[in-house]
């Protein structure tokens, strides 16, 4: 039986190798292995580092986007409140608008009628006291008193001569 067993292994080209070089093989490879459990374990400490940076991460990123939420919350209410408010100034606006175009249309029509009537606004201007080339500087002040009436003050003062035009 040895013959056919020689037989059949030197038909299948394995040779045989000493203990000694058997030996040495498995030397190798237990170092081999020994070095692959050493980068493995410096692999997963490393994974494991990588891991908890990546948890702190996710940690302080959902604290800084609570932070931002709540910072555009606080915003967009404060928004809401300055909207309203200026929605209220612009009414205001709107109703003090109409009121001066109003009183603008009244005069236009009073000047027309004027001018239909024959009466010469232009000459009638000169006169005014707040016109440029009357003797007396005018002057005009409104106050709004507590009480919501408006107080009007006019003043007219003599214009002082120039010096060096002497008539």
């Amino acid at each position: 039986m040895q013959r056919k067993t020689k037989k059949a292994l030197r038909n299948k080209n394995i040779q045989l190798i000493s203990k000694r070089q058997y030996d040495k093989l498995l030397k190798i490879i237990f170092q081999s292995i020994k070095e692959r459990d050493n980068y493995n374990k410096i692999l997963v400490s490393d994974i494991e580092k990588k891991n908890e940076r990546i948890d702190f991460l996710d940690d302080y990123v959902e604290n800084e986007i609570d932070k931002l939420n709540k910072l555009i919350e606080e915003r967009t209410l404060e928004y809401k409140k300055a909207n309203v408010h200026l929605v209220d100034i612009n009414a205001d606006l709107q109703k003090k608008n109409i009121e001066i175009t109003r009183a603008y249309n009244g005069l236009a029509m009073m000047g027309k009628f004027a001018v239909e009537n024959g009466i010469d606004i232009k000459k009638h201007n000169r006169e005014l006291p707040e016109h440029p080339l009357n003797k007396y500087k005018f002057e005009q002040k409104h106050e709004v008193l507590e009480s919501g009436q408006t107080k009007s003050t006019y003043q007219l003062t003599p214009k002082k001569k120039k010096k060096g035009k002497d008539e």
